[in-house]
């Protein structure tokens, strides 16, 4: 255990013989790296025990050295590009009809790679590759590459476009000058989706169907009625599954695909022999295999896929593509038995040895305090069952001071048996280090109880602040208090027209006296505020630009205390544009203790017209027509509902203009209840000052607890004036939701945010920004979570009440689908499940009987329409999963330093536990309410349930289908698809909406943008599309925003300008139009902003004076 490495190699020559007191020893090794990694590291690891202390004490330390290669910047470029080999056309423009698809389709692929450096470029020959899909392609010329010179080759290559996409790519890596030289990196990924017309819906549609059914082969009794007790399962009983597919077109044959495509399984094990030939206008056919099922399993699968075509037999699909899949399971039924509870409890204690006193209590003034205070730990665990033992697991037992374990929790590595009501201690003496904001102690004790082989979990997590003493500020020979602010520089940009001196912000031009090079000069000014220090600055960091082009002659040396510099700059304006742009930024480190120091500054300045911006109003009203009260806040007592109550929507749109004429957009001028489109809305041209209404009418089911919703968009041009500016875009928009109470509702409990028993857990600090709020709750001991008595309850007494509870939340339609998730979820809860959920109350509005029931099961819900089981066609969870290989260890974001006391475990889902442990989750200690789900990377497939409403109390929804882009586009993850459930906007307390790198479609629901304690809205890499709305500018806590790598179109709204909290927006990759909104420019606190920026003229032009970033890149242009 004690071993040192360089990189991942041993060094020998550790000397392993006892350290005397006070003794040190140090080796030195010579070593050969290489320095065209990003960084080499090496690391020392030391562990043993005093030579006179048993195993009653333990010893640890470890350093860990990393070294990054700082590199410049290298000038290498790389452009992919096609064209179709049959007519020439760029590879963009194709359009191929989904039945005219074909698998070979050649194509010409251009490849071209270019050094803009002064000076050659040299290969890394290994890693420089040209790709169509994932197949290398020849043709590099990796010798030298000289100085502002190009390569370029082209490929020929047969490419599916019967796909949704194809793709091809060039990177290209090397150093400048030698292989001592900066360090080069290029890349380009092209990627097209052939466009496919819309299919003629007069043909005949392809219409196949699937389906499964099981007997058990000796008794002929139906595979989901079978009654095996577990002691007399086999792993051999014969089981007859009937395969059956059918062509129910009447009319035209329907011809199979081959392989994988038309297939059938038994558990994950294929079933030969299946007749793939075409299937004649209404043939059935029919497959029985008989297969030995081992019935010890919990369930028996079986599924069947069918994919074909209708019309000509050939490989290119001619007309009508359908697809049929059934997928069987059936479990195994166990007799019921009493449910039973496993009882093993844990606990810690901690004592200063010095005075005795609990560790909770000591105060400890920062400036006395020590890295080896001496300290006890008594870990206690008890069997508190009064009839049964329990023998304990040695490797899951484990005990924890911080980080280093705890020996001896067992007897001699061998299996502790605890007999009824029998505790055991471990006194354990460590040194901590109080200089530190707190120490900890965990311990987790797991095991099984004798005869009836129950299950037995038991958890402490111990946490300590020492208390600080908050000392006098310093003070000057005045007698002034000197406070340690940070580095403190500022910059500013101001800007002035040459010909009048006046101020560049008060300039007005007419559109008609514009000009491309009206002169103006800038002012570029930085000071330091320091009264004492100098200020070193960073020459590569601290710069100007006046539009996108730098501003040269900065002085970049020392900036003395409280001096100030200027600099001049002429420039040439385009004054025909609406806006031009400058900035400044200065960084550097203050001399007296190594601060950092920052200050930006952004000028942007609109050119003023003749015409102010398009009014133009949109306006919704609801109210119920038999009482006529307003829709907001309806109140509806459950014995007075009706599934027919009419409610009135009057939606008026009005022109704010006096001079000019608006003309209505008729396909963006609608209006809409419930998602169903409204008839009758006037789209003629409106002319000044006009108004127009219509009153519709819609039946409104008020015995549902569900909302209702209207909307109205008025899009349109102004028209009749000159100058570009005033055929001015005009959007009115408004939105309603509404929802139905009951008086004799009660509120939710009060949550105090006194602190209560539960461990605030130990998760991995994320490097992102935290988005919490900022206030400061004492963590404190765990919870005690386990469940309490039902008694008096039968076994159809606890069945149905747990039924009941599931039907409030679940859709029949869902709960009688044996293979829906609902369904799964709902059995494997009653009959499966050993954690008696209904006895337990987490996350309880009311605190009635089973109010434990609806938090696990649409948990369970969520696992399984997530695929966290997977089948045999798709994979399981990577971790936290039943069926996962690898071991539950989630990375928690934005976890320590939340004001929120909560806690999590490491357990895989479904496991007999408190659902708050399952992996992935954190749940508020004061409640038991859920209060996160966590994944990335984790092959999370399928769709997001309905029923996650549910978690009112949540306030992080995290997942990220991929880690990164590359991961992302490698498909060997499963991501979640459909759309995002209007049933999201019902939590309430959510904090960040994560679900980006998936393949989620349809446009967002509206009512997101009115979920107003948002922080962080992450959608980017999906496939959402549709309008971006002006409600977005309703989410003022809005700090990251992210809709890159989309399909929004439409214009960006002026609404961004009313984040004023936003630090990262990031909208390129869609078909957005118009302009960032000028508020954003001014604001200095924005890291991230991002729009397609690069092209003007572009369908998907946006106009962005001030982004961090503009797509595509330059360099990736031809």
């Amino acid at each position: 255990l004690t071993t040192s490495l360089i990189e991942t190699e041993p060094v020998p020559g550790l000397d392993y013989s006892p350290l005397w007191p006070g003794e040190c020893r140090s080796l030195v090794v010579t070593e050969t790296i290489s320095t065209c990694k990003s960084f080499f590291s090496s690391s020392l690891k030391v562990e043993g025990i005093p030579a006179d202390a048993g195993d009653e004490d333990y010893c640890y330390a470890w350093d860990f050295y990393r070294q990054w290669f700082r590199r410049g910047t290298c000038g290498i470029t790389s452009y992919v590009n096609c064209t179709l080999d049959s007519t020439g056309e760029p590879c963009d423009d194709i359009v191929v009809p989904q039945g005219k698809c074909n698998t070979h389709e050649e194509m010409t692929f251009f490849f071209e790679y270019c050094n803009v450096e002064n000076q050659p470029l040299k290969f890394r020959k290994t890693v420089t590759e040209a790709l169509v899909e994932t197949y290398p392609m020849g043709g590099l010329d990796l010798s030298d590459l000289p100085s502002y010179e190009c390569r370029n080759f082209t490929h020929s290559a047969k490419v599916n476009t019967c796909k949704k996409f194809f793709s091809s790519s060039l990177k290209v890596e090397g150093w400048r000058g030698n292989e001592n030289g900066d360090y080069c990196f290029a890349w380009d990924f092209y990627r097209t989706y052939p466009y496919r017309p819309p299919v003629d819906s007069t043909k005949t549609k392809c219409d196949v169907s699937a389906k499964i059914k099981c007997i058990v082969t000796e008794t002929g009794e139906d595979c989901d009625d079978i009654l095996v007790p577990l002691d007399e399962c086999q792993e051999s009983l014969f089981m007859t599954f009937e395969f059956k597919y059918c062509n129910n077109n009447k009319e035209e044959p329907v011809y199979l695909l081959q392989n994988t495509k038309t297939i059938a399984r038994i558990d994950s094990v294929k079933v030969a022999e299946l007749d793939i030939t075409s299937l004649a206008p209404g043939e059935c056919r029919t497959k029985r295999v008989a297969r030995e099922m081992n019935t010890c399993k919990k369930f028996i699968s079986a599924r069947l896929k069918v994919e074909g075509w209708t019309g000509e037999e050939t490989e290119n699909v001619d007309d009508d593509y359908c697809f049929a899949w059934d997928f069987y399971r059936t479990y195994v039924t166990r007799p019921q038995i009493p449910p039973t509870t496993c009882a093993v409890t844990a606990d810690i204690k901690c004592t200063l040895d010095e005075t005795g006193e609990d560790c909770d209590d000591i105060v400890v003034p920062i400036e006395k305090c020590e890295p080896n205070v001496e300290m006890t730990f008594a870990f206690e665990y008890c069997n508190d069952n009064q009839q049964y033992a329990v023998t304990l697991k040695n490797d899951l037992t484990v005990g924890l001071v911080e980080t280093v374990p705890v020996a001896g929790l067992t007897l001699n590595g061998q299996l502790k048996r605890l007999v009824p009501g029998e505790c055991f201690t471990k006194i354990v003496r460590r040194k901590v280090n109080t200089c530190k904001r707190f120490f900890s102690a965990s311990l987790k004790v797991e095991g099984k109880r004798n005869i009836v082989d129950d299950y037995c979990f038991g958890w402490f997590y111990y946490r300590s602040y020492p208390t600080r003493l908050i000392d006098e500020p310093p003070t000057t020979d005045d007698n002034t208090s000197t406070p340690d602010f940070g580095c403190s520089v500022s910059a500013d940009v101001t800007c002035s027209v040459d010909s009048t001196g006046e101020d560049c912000e008060k300039m007005f031009v007419p559109f008609e006296e514009c000009r491309e090079d009206v002169d103006m000069t800038f002012v570029f000014e930085y000071c330091n505020n320091e009264l004492y220090s100098e200020v070193d600055l960073f020459p590569s960091k601290t710069f100007g630009l006046v539009e996108t082009v730098d501003v040269e002659g900065f002085n970049y040396e020392t900036l003395q205390a409280g001096d100030c510099r200027r600099k001049y700059v002429s420039r040439k304006i385009n004054t025909c544009k609406k806006s031009f742009a400058a900035s400044l930024k200065v960084e550097g480190l203050r001399q007296s203790d190594g601060d950092y120091c920052f200050a930006y500054n952004h000028l942007r300045e609109y050119v003023v017209r003749e015409y102010p911006p398009c009014v133009l109003t949109a306006d919704m009203v609801c109210s119920m027509k038999r009482t006529g009260e307003s829709c907001d806040n309806l109140v509806v007592p459950l014995s007075e509902c009706r599934n027919d109550e009419v409610a009135e929507f009057t939606f008026k749109y009005c022109s704010g203009e006096n001079d000019f004429t608006i003309n209505l957009n008729k396909a963006r001028t609608q209006a809409a209840i419930n998602s169903e489109g409204v008839n009758g809305l006037n789209t003629n041209p409106l002319i000044p000052g006009q108004c127009r209404d219509i009153v519709v009418e819609r039946e409104i089911n008020t015995c549902t607890r569900g909302n209702f919703a209207g909307s109205i968009k008025i899009n349109g041009n102004r028209i009749g004036a000159t100058g570009s500016d005033a055929a001015d875009f005009c959007y009115g928009y408004d939105f309603g939701r509404y929802k139905i109470n009951r008086p004799e509702e009660t509120p939710a409990p009060t949550i105090s945010s006194s602190p209560s028993n539960s461990p605030s857990g130990t998760g991995t600090i994320s490097s992102s920004p935290s988005v919490l709020p900022s206030s400061s709750v004492k963590p404190s001991d765990s919870p005690s979570s386990g469940p309490t008595d039902c008694s008096g309850l039968s076994l159809r007494d606890r069945e149905a009440r747990m039924v009941k509870l599931i039907s409030s939340v679940s859709d029949s339609a869902d709960l009688s689908n044996p293979q829906s998730p609902q369904s799964r979820a709902r059995d494997w809860l009653i009959y499966e499940d050993e954690f008696e959920s209904l006895c337990s109350a987490p996350c309880s509005r009311s605190g009635e009987l089973g109010a434990g029931v609806i938090q696990r099961y649409v948990l369970a819900v969520f696992y399984f329409s997530t695929n966290g089981d997977g089948d045999g066609d798709t994979s399981p969870w990577l971790t936290c999963g039943r069926n996962s290989q690898r071991a539950c260890r989630p990375n928690l974001k934005n976890f320590n330093g939340d004001p929120v006391e909560t806690y999590f475990g490491e357990e895989v889902w479904l496991s007999p536990v408190s659902e708050c442990l399952w992996g992935g989750l954190t749940c508020k200690t004061q409640n038991e309410c859920l209060d996160r789900i966590e994944f990335e990377a984790n092959n999370v497939g399928g769709t997001i349930p309905t029923e996650i409403e549910q978690f009112y109390d949540m306030r992080f929804l995290y997942l990220e289908g991929a880690i990164d882009t590359d991961d992302y586009l490698s498909g060997s993850l499963n991501l979640l698809e459909g759309e995002i459930p209007a049933e999201v906007v019902k939590l309430d307390a959510l904090l960040i909406l994560d679900l980006n790198y998936n393949t989620l479609q349809g446009e967002i629901p509206i009512g997101v943008f009115g979920m107003t304690k948002l922080r962080q809205l992450d959608l980017n890499h999906n496939l959402l599309s549709g309008t971006i709305p002006t409600e977005v500018g309703n989410l003022d806590e809005l700090r990251f925003l992210q809709f890159d790598n989309n399909q929004f179109s439409g214009p960006v709204p002026a609404e961004f300008g009313n984040l004023d909290q936003i630090l990262t927006l990031e909208l390129f990759n869609n078909t957005l139009t118009g302009e960032i909104p000028a508020e954003l420019c001014t604001r200095t606190n924005i890291n991230d902003l991002t729009a397609d920026c690069t092209i003007p003229g572009a369908v998907n032009y946006v106009y962005c004076g001030c982004c961090t970033a503009c797509y595509p890149f330059m360099a990736d242009l031809s």
